[in-house]
């Protein structure tokens, strides 16, 4: 985050002032505050919980710590308006598994602050676009006025779910279904597409499947994959999923820490790499050396497994540990083609129930 700039009036009467803030940590926990005119002694601040602020140096300002938590909570303000997700756009086939990660949506708004959840459905489905089969199987969605009520269907069932804060907003179009999703990204501020998962039936596979499949390949926004079986419950334990090896400059940290402390969730590190002994290879130090450096700050568990299956490995983990969501870049670590390649319905058997946050890398 770059430095930034407010108005904040340091007593009753007086006039207001502008002030620099600047980060002193990746976190966004520790502040410099000084004035516009310069300071020698800035104002250093610390948030230790939500709700308090730590006073680490006044410099020479002469004011109430009433005072000092009100400028605190006016630096909560501006992260919160630049992390807030705003929209979640939800796309659906009307299947039980585009349901459920509805569901799943609307339980996130319980946990972050969101504007709305945008319900999509491409009615033109575009299997050539899809790069699958252009073999539709009948019931497929594919008249508008049908695809209207059924997303007002869904709208009823899930305004009894979501925060009464967040709108429930419907888009239907004729558009390729990639196509559509990027246009609503633009046009409404996503900040999150969900989208379900399934290798139930020939239909839900070909729908869902290879929809996501696709979707988790060109996405630029978080993509979050909530799988049939996943419940909502408070995320309260986060997995990073990696190759330490083929960590760089560009990892999108920054996304990572902004979802740890949107969630207020602890965060675990796990690094999966195959057996023989590659902890002690050159690359993997200097990975190694690059992850502490840029995770440190969020004390974060680190983990080392070894395991021939990354999918596999990376969820029975999980499990283990009582994660709530994992994040992965899948392009960069592998993780994308061990769990689509093939067989879906054998690798999502290892990940019944935890939803995959699918970040793309920074340019």
């Amino acid at each position: 985050m770059d430095t930034f700039t407010m108005k904040f009036q340091l007593g009753q009467g007086q006039l207001e002032i502008g002030l620099i803030i600047s980060p002193l940590d990746q976190t966004h926990r520790k502040f410099q505050v000084e004035r516009i005119t310069g300071e020698q002694n800035p104002v250093i601040l610390t948030r230790s919980t939500k709700d308090y602020w730590l006073i680490e140096n006044p410099g020479k300002w002469e004011i109430s710590d009433r005072k000092f938590q009100e400028l605190g909570k006016l630096i909560d303000a501006h992260l919160d308006k630049i992390d807030q997700i705003k929209n979640i756009l939800v796309l659906t086939d009307f299947s039980e598994a585009s349901f459920n990660a509805a569901r799943f949506a609307a339980g996130l708004t319980h946990q972050v602050e969101v504007s709305s959840v945008i319900l999509y459905h491409s009615y033109k489905f575009n299997p050539v676009a899809m790069n699958i089969k252009s073999q539709v199987p009948a019931g497929v969605v594919d008249v508008p006025q049908k695809s209207s009520e059924l997303l007002e269907n869904l709208k009823e069932k899930l305004e009894k779910l979501v925060d009464k804060k967040t709108k429930i907003e419907l888009y239907t179009d004729d558009l390729p279904f990639i196509g559509g999703v990027k246009s609503i990204a633009e046009q409404q501020l996503v900040g999150l597409v969900v989208m379900g998962i399934t290798g139930k039936s020939e239909l839900e596979q070909i729908l869902v499947g290879s929809n996501t499949t696709a979707m988790a390949k060109v996405c630029a926004i978080p993509l979050l994959i909530v799988p049939q079986k996943a419940k909502f419950e408070k995320i309260r334990r986060i997995l990073f999923a990696c190759d330490v090896k083929k960590l760089s400059i560009s990892t999108p940290v920054d996304a990572i820490k902004t979802a740890v402390r949107k969630l207020d969730a602890k965060l675990l590190i796990l690094n999966v790499g195959r057996f023989g002994g590659e902890q002690f290879e050159a690359d993997t130090i200097t990975g190694e050396t690059l992850l502490h450096k840029k995770m440190d700050s969020m004390e974060p568990e680190y983990h080392y497994i070894s395991h021939n299956d990354v999918a596999k490995g990376i969820m029975q983990f999980a499990g283990k540990h009582h994660i709530q969501l994992v994040i992965t870049v899948p392009e960069r670590y592998g993780f994308f083609e061990s769990l689509f390649h093939r067989s879906l319905t054998k690798k999502l058997a290892f990940h019944t129930h935890i939803p995959l946050l699918l970040l793309k890398e920074t340019i």
